[in-house]
């Protein structure tokens, strides 16, 4: 999935995550799916719906949609 902006949701978890510094295992137990799931949303082996995405954003990462494709945009 590209995100309005060019970014992929798969690079905004990646940023995401590594902002916080948190682990793959756990984001995938903070959000109640299997760390396999998770894995394979952040290698864009399976694309992972907006809706998750925002959901994660929000309620995992704390973190704004937007301002994460500010930062993924600069970088």
């Amino acid at each position: 999935m590209v995100i309005s902006g060019g970014a992929k949701g798969a690079d905004l978890l990646k940023l995401a995550r590594a902002v916080r510094k948190f682990t793959q295992l756990e984001v995938a137990t903070a959000y109640g799916v299997d760390v396999k799931t998770y894995r394979s949303w952040e290698m864009g082996t399976t694309q992972v719906s907006y809706d998750d995405l925002c959901a994660l954003l929000d309620g995992v990462f704390s973190l704004d949609l937007d301002l994460l494709r500010g930062m993924a945009h600069a970088a």
